[in-house]
């Protein structure tokens, strides 16, 4: 349980995703994926948050997830991390095995991501101000000047 709730911790202060997980004896006959999502919207999660239900009987596990629907990584990736990281280890009983994979998991596509984002994007942010600083900086003088030039005509 420590190193689930370490993995949940990193992902919220790394990359802004809160993990919730939780674990219950049967979803009562309720399809995992409504399951999850009225817990979600009766806990009010909002975008940057991912809810892993789990029924976790005697015998046998299910699981369903609710993210919202502009949560900012793919639902593709979402889809893989939950088949790569969560399934395999509930089969094999790990339930903080999955929670600690999920978490891994989504830091690694949410850096894949923010990674193409800054590829895609040839300037940062300061650098674009820092531009349109210099060419509003040069247009003042340039007008400072004419106005000047143009004092001294008259």
């Amino acid at each position: 349980a420590a190193a689930a709730e370490q993995a949940v911790a990193d992902l919220a202060a790394e990359d802004g995703l809160d993990l919730y997980a939780v674990f219950v004896p049967s979803f009562d006959n309720a399809d995992p994926g409504d399951w999850a999502q009225d817990t979600a919207q009766l806990s009010a999660l909002d975008e940057n948050d991912v809810l892993l239900a789990v029924a976790a009987g005697n015998t046998a596990y299910e699981y369903g997830y609710w993210v919202a629907d502009d949560f900012p990584l793919s639902e593709v990736d979402l889809e893989r991390a939950m088949t790569d990281e969560v399934e395999p280890r509930l089969a094999a009983g790990d339930r903080s095995g999955a929670v600690v994979g999920l978490a891994s998991r989504l830091q690694d596509v949410a850096a894949a991501e923010e990674e193409a984002a800054e590829q895609a994007a040839p300037w940062s942010a300061s650098t674009i101000i820092l531009i349109i600083g210099g060419v509003a900086l040069v247009l003042l003088a340039a007008h400072l000047l004419s106005r000047r030039r143009s004092s001294t005509r008259s």
